[in-house]
């Protein structure tokens, strides 16, 4: 299992509700903090695969993740970022 830790933000739908999705996700053993924009979840890509069910495909460009079947009706898109690079 690849242990490189991740961020991904999860925006919900108009309608959905973030507290659901926070508990849901909680509930899986991830780890969720709220964002004006919506959640970030983070942790190992071991355990964001195992808690999301589905895989994550990490790459130089930005990325979305397939939203897990129960949290259809609350959650838009699962977003994982472009991972940024350190310049000297």
């Amino acid at each position: 299992m690849d242990e490189d830790h991740l961020e991904l933000i999860v925006k919900c739908t108009p309608t959905g509700n973030a507290q659901i999705v926070r508990a849901w996700l909680e509930q899986r053993g991830l780890s969720v903090m709220s964002m004006k924009s919506g959640l970030l979840l983070s942790g190992s890509r071991g355990e964001i695969e195992k808690g999301l069910g589905v895989p994550v495909d990490v790459g130089d460009c930005s990325t979305t993740v397939p939203v897990p079947p129960d949290l259809k009706d609350h959650v838009a898109a699962i977003l994982l970022p472009a991972p940024r690079t350190w310049q000297n």
